[in-house]
C-alpha cells in the first residue's frame, strides 16, 4: 500500500468509525488501561497524544497487540520527528493542535493521515492547500455544532473532526451538523483510572459509540 492509500485509508476508517478517543493520561499505565477499557466498549480509532509520558513506546505495544483490528493515532504532534517517531511505532494519524506545515507534510510522506488544527475558515483552507484531507476543529467548547454547519456553508467538501470539549450527549448534534466524526477525552479517558474505573469507561465508550452509530451517516 503506498503512502497516499494508507493516507485514504485511514480517513475512510474515521469517517467510517466517526469517533475518536483522545489519551492524556498521567502515566503510560492509566493511559493503557484506559484504552484497553475503551475498546472493550467498542471505540478503535484511539489517540495517544504526545503528553503521555512515553507515547511513542506505548503507541508501538498497542499497534502490536491489536494490529489492524485498533487504528492508533499520535496526538499533540508538533513537529516532524515526532510524525517520524509515530509513524515508526505504528501510528495511523496524527493530530495537531494547529496547522503546522511541516507535520502536515511528513505525515503525508509516511502514510500517516495529517489532523492539523484549526478554528477559522481562513485556517481550515490553508490546512486544506498544506495537504491535508481533514482537519480538527479545535477546541470545539469554544464554538458548538452550528458552527460546523455554517463552516461547511462556503467549504462544503472539507472534512471536520470536533475535538476539545465535546461531550458524549452533543455527539448527535455535531454530526448532524455535518462533522464527519468526533474526539473524545474527558471523561471517557480520565487522566488517572483509579483501580475498577475500566469497567466505567467501557460503559461510557459503549455509550459514545451507540450514539454515534444512531446517527445516519452523511453520503
Amino acid at each position: 500500500m503506498t503512502p497516499e492509500e494508507r493516507v485514504l485509508s485511514t480517513l475512510q476508517r474515521v469517517r467510517d468509525e466517526r469517533i475518536i478517543m483522545i489519551l492524556r493520561s498521567e502515566t503510560a499505565d492509566d493511559a493503557e488501561r484506559a484504552v484497553e477499557a475503551a475498546i472493550a466498549g467498542g471505540i478503535t480509532l484511539i489517540e495517544i497524544t504526545y503528553s503521555v509520558p512515553g507515547a511513542a513506546e506505548l503507541i508501538a505495544r498497542l499497534s502490536r497487540r491489536h494490529g489492524d483490528a485498533v487504528c492508533i493515532g499520535a496526538g499533540t504532534v508538533l513537529d516532524a520527528a515526532q510524525v517520524d517517531e509515530a509513524a515508526d511505532a505504528g501510528a495511523r494519524f496524527a493530530v495537531s493542535p494547529a496547522t503546522v506545515d511541516e507535520v502536515v507534510a511528513a505525515s503525508l510522506r509516511r502514510g500517516l493521515l495529517p489532523l492539523p488544527g484549526v478554528m477559522t475558515p481562513s485556517e481550515a483552507l490553508r490546512a486544506v492547500r498544506a495537504g491535508a484531507p481533514a482537519v480538527k476543529l479545535f477546541p470545539a467548547r469554544s464554538f458548538g455544532p452550528a458552527f460546523v454547519r455554517d463552516l461547511l456553508a462556503p467549504l462544503p467538501d472539507l472534512v471536520i473532526v470536533p475535538s476539545g470539549g465535546v461531550d458524549v450527549q452533543q455527539v448527535g448534534e455535531w454530526l448532524g451538523a455535518g462533522a464527519a466524526a468526533v474526539g473524545l477525552g474527558g471523561r471517557l479517558s480520565p487522566s488517572r483510572v483509579a483501580p475498577g474505573e475500566e469497567r466505567g469507561i467501557t460503559e461510557r465508550a459503549a455509550a459514545a459509540l451507540a450514539a454515534v452509530n444512531d446517527h445516519p451517516r452523511h453520503v
